[in-house]
């Protein structure tokens, strides 16, 4: 990991504490006025993304290409996912954990399965969490789900085994979607499993007042200069394909 991105995780990690501890103390002075839950969700769920972009791009640094979206096995069969892969470029807690990751077996071998609980907090959707926590239906299989995934797709910045590297993405990577939350299609956070451009639309106008809230089914998805922007369920599909191809000569300015 290069000095400048430790220096922007350290940062943002600190940036996303007071944004915390700010709500927390307004909310103890003026209960009435704080803002709703959901409202604070979404926030840290942006703020999620943020990290992951972080992340994402220290990797590019290191390697001189955005991580694949999974790595294939010996078969051929996919094996590990660009979220375990990132891990030494989270935090420091999500570094140790790596170093206890084996790639020479899947993920849900042996060894691995017993790290599934461990599970970094940034790849937690706190909405998601909160609301099947508050049921019995909480199972430990749900507390290892994400809902940050990738749309994987041969135009896109993940296209499965293969790395795209920021000269590949000549639309631009601030133009071009890298990670998406869902809802329906969340999956073991290291399970090598993301999504397709119909199954996210799928997700996207399916399920109506499932995130952050009541305030509909909206998504935050991130883009690969690390901005988030929320997605409308109505999107035209046609404009959706251009912000998630990389290089189709008709980069989306603004939306």
């Amino acid at each position: 990991m290069t000095q400048r991105n430790g220096d922007l995780l350290q940062k943002a990690g600190i940036i996303g504490g007071l944004m915390l501890l700010a709500y927390l103390v307004f909310d103890a002075i003026f209960p009435p006025l704080a803002n709703p839950p959901e409202l604070i969700w979404r926030t840290q769920c942006k703020n999620n993304l943020q990290q992951i972009a972080l992340a994402i791009l220290s990797y590019h640094d290191e390697y001189g290409t955005l991580p694949p979206a999974c790595v294939l096995d010996d078969d051929g069969r996919p094996a590990h996912s660009w979220r375990v892969l990132i891990l030494p470029y989270l935090d420091e807690e999500s570094l140790a954990l790596y170093e206890q990751y084996r790639f020479d077996e899947p993920w849900n071998g042996p060894n691995n399965s017993e790290l599934a609980k461990q599970i970094p907090e940034t790849y937690r959707c706190p909405s998601f969490v909160r609301n099947h926590e508050d049921h019995e239906i909480a199972a430990t299989e749900i507390g290892q789900l994400t809902n940050y995934v990738a749309i994987n797709d041969p135009e896109g910045l993940f296209d499965g085994a293969r790395s795209v590297s920021n000269s590949d993405a000549t639309d631009g990577f601030s133009h071009t979607i890298m990670v998406v939350e869902v809802h329906a299609h969340a999956v073991h956070w290291m399970q090598p499993e993301d999504v397709t451009e119909p199954e996210f639309l799928f997700d996207l106008r399916g399920l109506p007042g499932t995130r952050h809230g009541d305030e509909g089914s909206d998504s935050q998805v991130l883009f690969g200069d690390g901005s988030v922007k929320l997605i409308q369920p109505n999107i035209d599909r046609e404009l959706f394909h251009k912000l998630i191809t990389r290089s189709g000569g008709d980069p989306v300015r603004d939306f």
